[in-house]
C-alpha cells in the first residue's frame, strides 16, 4: 500500500501541530509494515528538505520518499498542487490534516484529522481570512472525506454536534503523548546549569504552546499578577516568576498579551519584572523546561487533546488546568483541574502546588502513571489499521 501525507507542518515551528506530524511519520516507519510513504511538503528550499529528510532516515524499516509540491500557496497547494501531484504520483491513502483536496484522481481514499474546531466555537479568536477558509471548506472537507480521525472523545463529540456527521465516519485516536525524553529522569545538578544556561528563575510556572486568543493567556497573566499580590508574605510565592514560551510573532497572535502585560508593568513593575516571555521552546529543550518548572498551567478556553499536560506528567511536573473542553479527560484525575475562567478558584488551587508538598508528591505520582496511558506507537498502530481498513 502506497500511502501519502501531509508534512508541511514539520519546520515550521507550529508546536503541537508539528510535533503530531513527526511523531506518527516516525512510527509509521519505524513499524516495517511494507507499507511505501510519500510525505508532501511545500517547502523548496533543499537545505530544509534535508533537514527534514534527517528527522526521518534514521527509521531503518520504513520506506519513503519526500516530495517537494510546488507552488505553495496555502489554499493553492491543497486543492490544486497536492492533487495534480498525486495524478502523477499515485498514492492508495492520502492522510492530511483538517482541511482536504476537493478532488483527488482515481480511487485515492482519504483520510482528514481533526485537532479542534475552536474557530466554530470561538470565531471570535480567529482571524478574519482563516475564519472565512475554514467555515467555508471544513464542512466539504468532513464530507468528501472517507474517514476522520478525531483526537479526542470530546472533539468527536464536537464534529457531530456542530456538522452532524456521522458518529460511524468519525474514528477516536488519542494522539500520542510525551516521548522518553520527557520520562527521562535528571540530577538536581543538571537543572541548575539548564537553569543557568537558559536564564531561568529558580522556581516558576510554565506556559507552553501558541499565543493565539484562545489559549487564553491574558487571564494566566492577570491570574499570576493577583496570586503574587495576595499571598505576598508567603516566601514560596514570593519568590515565583511565571515563564511563557510561546513565538510571540506566530501566526495569530493575541495582541491582549501586550496590552494585560502593558498594564502589569505600569501598576506593578516588580512583578512584571517575575514574568519572562522565553520565545519559542525547541523540542530538544522543552523535557527540560517541563522539569525544571514548579508546574505547567493550563488556562486555553478551548482545547482538542491538550498535549502539553500529559508532556508535564510525563517529566513529573504537576498541572494546573481548566475544567474546559477536553481537559478533564486527557487529565483524568491526575491534574489540578479549576473552573474555568474562575480567578478565585485558580488562585486557591495553585496554592495547593506551590506550598503543599505532600500534595504535589501524590499529584506527580499520579500524573505520571496517567501520562504512559499516551503513546505514540499506539497512535500509529490505530492509524495504519484505519488506512488497512479502507485499501
Amino acid at each position: 500500500m502506497k500511502i501519502g501525507l501531509d508534512i508541511r507542518t514539520i519546520g515550521k515551528n507550529r508546536t503541537g501541530d508539528e510535533t503530531v506530524t513527526l511523531q506518527l511519520v516516525g512510527n509509521l516507519l519505524e513499524m516495517n509494515s511494507g507499507d511505501s510513504f510519500s510525505l508532501f511538503t511545500d517547502e523548496k528550499s533543499e537545505c530544509k528538505l534535508k533537514e527534514i529528510e534527517g528527522k526521518f532516515v534514521h527509521k531503518e524499516n520504513g520506506k519513503f520518499e519526500i516530495y517537494s509540491v510546488l507552488p505553495s500557496k496555502k489554499a493553492f497547494w491543497t486543492f490544486w498542487s497536492l492533487p495534480v501531484f498525486i495524478k502523477k504520483f499515485p498514492v492508495d491513502i492520502l492522510h492530511v490534516q483538517y482541511i482536504t483536496p476537493i478532488w483527488l484522481p482515481g480511487k485515492v481514499k482519504l483520510i482528514t484529522t481533526i485537532h479542534d474546531i475552536s474557530f466554530a466555537r470561538y470565531p471570535e479568536f480567529i482571524d478574519k481570512k482563516d475564519l472565512f477558509l475554514l467555515n467555508r471548506f471544513i464542512p466539504l472537507s468532513l464530507k468528501r472525506a472517507d474517514k476522520i480521525i478525531a483526537v479526542s472523545e470530546f472533539t468527536k463529540k464536537e464534529i457531530i454536534d456542530v456538522y452532524k456527521i456521522p458518529e460511524e465516519k468519525i474514528e477516536v485516536i488519542y494522539n500520542g503523548g510525551a516521548s522518553k525524553d520527557f520520562f527521562s529522569e535528571v540530577s538536581e545538578q543538571e537543572l541548575a546549569l539548564f537553569k543557568k544556561e537558559h536564564k531561568l528563575p529558580k522556581d516558576f510556572i510554565l506556559y507552553v504552546g501558541t499565543l493565539q486568543p484562545r489559549k487564553n493567556i491574558p487571564f494566566l497573566l492577570k491570574s499570576f499578577t493577583a496570586f503574587k499580590q495576595k499571598f505576598a508574605q508567603n516566601e514560596s510565592v514570593n519568590r515565583l516568576h511565571l515563564v511563557i514560551g510561546g513565538n510571540r510573532a506566530g501566526h495569530n497572535y493575541d495582541k491582549k498579551i501586550d496590552q494585560v502585560f502593558d498594564e502589569i508593568k505600569k501598576e506593578s513593575p516588580e512583578i512584571a519584572r517575575q514574568i519572562i516571555f522565553s520565545g519559542f521552546i525547541s523540542n530538544e529543550d522543552l523535557p527540560m523546561y517541563y522539569k525544571a518548572a514548579k508546574t505547567l498551567s493550563i488556562c486555553s478556553n478551548y482545547e482538542g487533546f491538550g498535549l502539553p499536560a500529559i508532556e508535564a506528567m510525563a517529566s513529573k511536573t504537576p498541572v494546573i488546568s481548566t475544567d474546559a473542553s477536553c481537559m478533564p479527560e486527557i487529565c483524568s484525575g491526575a491534574a489540578v483541574i479549576y473552573k474555568h475562567d474562575n480567578q478565585d478558584d485558580f488562585l486557591e488551587k495553585l496554592l495547593l502546588i506551590i506550598t503543599k508538598e505532600s500534595f504535589v508528591l501524590e499529584l506527580i505520582k499520579k500524573g505520571n502513571s496517567r501520562a504512559k496511558h499516551f503513546n505514540w506507537r499506539k497512535n500509529a498502530e490505530q492509524t495504519l489499521n484505519l488506512y488497512k481498513k479502507l485499501k
